[in-house]
Formats: structure tokens, sequence, C-alpha cells
């Protein structure tokens, strides 16, 4: 099952990328297409939007890839659009791309409980393609080899499998917000709430702990549980923390 969601990963859910593979069975052929989508979406940004945003939206957008893949930090930095780039300036660019359905937000909560919008800060979030065949586009085509062969490392294979379980849990509604807290090194991946109950999500790339989760399950007997995604079986501790393949992020 593992070696099929890292065949999705990718790939993507677009239509006509899943088709090709199906047809060709050849990565190479299915990069080309990816591509050529990630240049009609840039497109449709230099079609639709105004004349002042047509250059900032697709510089907000290209420079997901980075955002998300090649640092340890995946908070939105505007200095990755450009050098000295301020919100004032690109904020418009991004809002266009969550209307446009082209990318969805991520929002930092100051506290974990519900109702989570309450302490939420919209001047700090992370920002998500709203599909990976475009996300993985944005890289060389070397990263589909290291995908499938399972020979990610660092900060690109976390990245990528935070991307994968937020876009899964985008795709079934679900709001999406992260927590971050520098003095005592506590960080959830993502947090949604479901039935008026707040659910922290850790997503490992791998096999490991999930020491933050246990902190915040052991400070706040309001959370009734808490998952796990990651490269392991199914299990269930004793402290409330449900452990799931991370293909399962999208049941």
């Amino acid at each position: 099952m593992m070696e099929y969601y890292r065949t999705y990963i990718a790939i993507g859910g677009m239509p006509e990328a899943v088709q090709t593979y199906f047809d060709t069975k050849d990565f190479r052929t299915v990069d080309a297409v990816q591509r050529n989508l990630l240049q009609g979406y840039q497109y449709d940004i230099a079609h639709y939007a105004t004349a002042g945003e047509k250059v900032k939206a697709e510089k907000c957008y290209l420079s997901l890839g980075k955002q998300l893949l090649d640092k340890e930090n995946h908070k939105f930095q505007y200095k990755e659009i450009e050098r000295g780039a301020r919100a004032q300036k690109y904020y418009s660019s991004i809002e266009w791309l969550i209307r446009a359905d082209i990318a969805h937000l991520c929002r930092l909560v100051t506290d974990i409980r519900y109702d989570l919008d309450d302490y939420a800060r919209d001047d700090f979030f992370r920002a998500y393609t709203t599909d990976l065949s475009l996300l993985v586009a944005m890289k060389d085509f070397s990263l589909k080899q290291h995908i499938v062969e399972n020979t990610l490392s660092g900060n690109t294979k976390g990245g990528l499998y935070e991307c994968a379980v937020a876009d899964a849990l985008y795709k079934k509604g679900y709001t999406l917000y992260f927590y971050k807290n520098d003095t005592n090194k506590r960080e959830l991946d993502l947090i949604i709430q479901k039935d008026g109950e707040v659910l922290p999500i850790e997503v490992k790339s791998g096999s490991a702990g999930a020491a933050s989760l246990r902190a915040v399950m052991k400070k706040n007997k309001a959370i009734p549980y808490a998952y796990k995604f990651a490269d392991e079986n199914i299990g269930v501790s004793d402290d409330g923390i449900i452990t799931a393949p991370l293909y399962m992020a999208a049941l």
C-alpha cells in the first residue's frame, strides 16, 4: 500500500496525469503532462488576475515548491518570493490564489482548543497547492524517482508527506490549522475540528515518535484523541494517540 501511495504522491490527482501513467507507466511522460498543467495554471493566473496581480500571484504560486519542500520551517515567508518582500505587497496575491482554488492556507493557532478560528492568526500561515501534481512539477524530475524509490530524506521528505496529508484533509472539507510554540519547542503539523472537537495531527515521513503530540494530550484533557500518520501499521496508545499509515489520511 505504501508503494502505491508513493506512486500517487509522484503523480498527483490530476486526471490527465493519472490517465497518462495508466496508459504508459512512464514517469517522464507523466512529468511532461504535469509541467504542461503547471504552465496552464500560470496561463490562467496571467489571464484572469488583474493587471496588478498577475506577476505577484504567479511569483507567490511558484514559490510554494521552495516554501514547502526546501525549508525545515514551512511557514510562508515572503522573502522566498523576492528579497525584501513584505506582506503588504503580496498578501492580496495570496488571497487571489485562494479564491481561484489554486492554493489553500493552514493558519497558526495560539491555543489548541475549540473554536480554533478564535485563536488563528491571519498573518502566520502555511500555503499549500490544491494538487500534488502541480507541487511536484515545480521541482526537478529526479524528485519523482526519489519519491517512488523511497530515497527521499530531510526537509523535502517531511514537507512532501505533510503536503500529501494536508491535501487529503483539505479535500475532505476540513479547515486546517497548525501549532508552534518556540518557548517549549512544541509543534503540531496539522489540527482539525470534527463534531465540535479539536483533533491534533502529526505527520511522520518514516517511523518516529510523537513527543509534541503526547505533551499536548497530557496537558489538555479536553482533546479526546489524536492522530499520528506515519509509515507504520495501525495502533492505539494508552494516551489516546491513534497511529495509522499515511495513506489512511484520506479516510
